[in-house]
């Protein structure tokens, strides 16, 4: 049974903060210091211009604001009003925009510092308040990527985001007065339930502003203990080679290979720790900084949280915690189709070690069946990543006749490197079984992502099929 009481909410935790630490540093973004204190009165601004609009508990409001101390307010808002937080990323399309509105019954939307209500109807998902502690009610609308197809709308409760966040800044040892960073949009549900609870929980200061380029001296200079980011932000760490003496631990948002968990931690002195999750269940499981079992730090995600399940069935993760999501905007029968008994089917391929611990191998989709072999994407690309003239490498499957699907892989050629088709494919066979050696590769400008970072590998999948690029075979 959990003990919910054990987690303070958004506005609790805010309110304890302003009272508490009211000059400590909350945010710092670009020079500008916002303390909690003034945090909470941004809060309450919000709160004051939303009521006086009509806001009323159960209202959903779309968050549209860059990265910024309004946005993490805006949070706490929503768990003061009892309303639903949805974040929406400032770079989509208008029409994208407008879409998710529809799609999520926003009222209000939050954009350029101003509320504004949205001519719109009640929808009809939002059920009554569930039974049960006020952790498990809804509170956020996740919008998850769409890197296999079109993007859904999940309802998660705030039990599924401040616990993650808990237990992250636990296993990363952040405290009180510690930095966290992240490389990654706040508008990703996946800094809703890392760096922004993990401030919460703990009262320390998150830094913004994080540039494209150089990424890792900024964060040296803003002096972060703690780096949020995605395995593409930390190959490219590896590759500058250089490290922060004040920055303890970095979380990643995917999986990362194990040459480049190793490089950070060998090289760089730095704790990089994989972290499992999903939009549909929050956090399932965690590399600690504690931990020294080289399975654990080198080959998994680490060991779930107290409070989560875990088994596998037929090669598949199944997941069953309090944080699991009630509800599906884009699929209303989704619930039905991936939830049995508690347990949601991941769609994670994977196995448990022997101390509990979870190995990802990849998406049940995110792998081809050739000539009778199935073929795991990760593993093509965590081998040509390896090479010091690959910068970016997806890899996917393709018809063929024969073979029933073919093996391709996309290069961005690291910069200043011009690698033959001839060299990548023997590198890959020095280090693949034959049969998961590419049967093609195509040199390509950059790999296409969504506005978070991760990889549209069906996008470029199609690209391939439609003769975007040429394809040099190993034939």
């Amino acid at each position: 049974m959990i003990d919910f009481d054990r987690f303070s909410s958004f506005s609790a935790l805010l309110e304890q903060w302003r009272r508490d630490r009211p000059t400590h540093p909350a945010i710092l973004q670009n020079g500008a210091v916002i303390s909690w204190s003034g945090l909470a009165a941004i809060a309450h601004d919000l709160e004051y211009s939303l009521q006086r609009q009509g806001f009323e508990p159960g209202d959903r409001l779309m968050v549209n604001v860059p990265d910024s101390p309004l946005l993490v307010a805006a949070v706490a808002a929503m768990d003061a009003l009892r309303g639903i937080y949805v974040p929406v990323n400032v770079k989509l399309h208008p029409a994208e925009i407008d879409a998710i509105a529809a799609t999520t019954g926003a009222r209000f939307i939050l954009r350029d510092s101003n509320v504004t209500p949205l001519d719109r109807p009640p929808s009809d998902w939002l059920a009554a308040p569930q039974p049960g502690h006020r952790l498990q009610q809804d509170f956020a609308v996740g919008i998850t990527s769409a890197t296999t197809g079109a993007s859904k709308a999940i309802v998660v409760n705030q039990f599924s985001v401040l616990s993650t966040g808990t237990e992250l800044a636990a296993a990363m040892q952040l405290g009180p007065n510690g930095r966290i960073a992240t490389l990654v949009p706040l508008t990703s549900h996946f800094n809703l339930c890392s760096s922004i609870p993990a401030l919460f929980h703990t009262g320390a200061t998150l830094v913004l502003g994080a540039p494209k380029i150089g990424a890792v001296s900024w964060a040296a200079a803003q002096r972060a203990t703690v780096l949020v980011g995605v395995p593409t932000n930390f190959v490219q760490m590896l590759r500058e080679g250089y490290a922060s003496p004040g920055l303890h631990a970095l979380v990643a948002g995917s999986v990362c290979d194990e040459w480049v968990v190793r490089g950070v931690r060998d090289r760089l002195g730095i704790a990089l720790c994989n972290h499992y999750g999903m939009s549909e269940c929050g956090g399932v499981s965690t590399v600690r900084l504690d931990d020294t079992d080289s399975g654990i730090v080198f080959r998994s995600t680490g060991r779930p949280f107290p409070w989560v399940e875990t088994r596998v069935e037929n090669g598949e993760i199944l997941v069953r915690s309090p944080g699991v999501f009630r509800s599906s905007l884009t699929d209303r029968s989704e619930m039905q189709k991936r939830i049995s008994d508690g347990w949601l089917h991941t769609g994670d391929l994977g196995s448990i070690g022997p101390h509990g611990e979870i190995r990802i191998a990849g998406r049940s989709g995110d792998m081809a069946i050739r000539a009778g072999n199935n073929v795991f994407f990760a593993e093509i690309e965590s081998v040509l990543r390896s090479s010091p003239a690959v910068g970016d490498v997806v890899a996917f499957g393709l018809p063929d006749a024969l073979l029933g699907e073919a093996l391709c892989a996309c290069i961005v050629p690291k910069d200043g490197a011009a690698p033959s088709a001839a060299d990548l494919l023997a590198f890959a066979a020095g280090r693949l079984p034959a049969f998961k050696v590419p049967d093609y590769l195509a040199f390509v400008p950059s790999i296409e992502t969504t506005v978070n970072g991760k990889v549209l590998r069906r996008s470029m999948q199609s690209q391939a099929q439609a003769n975007a690029w040429p394809l040099y075979s190993r034939a």
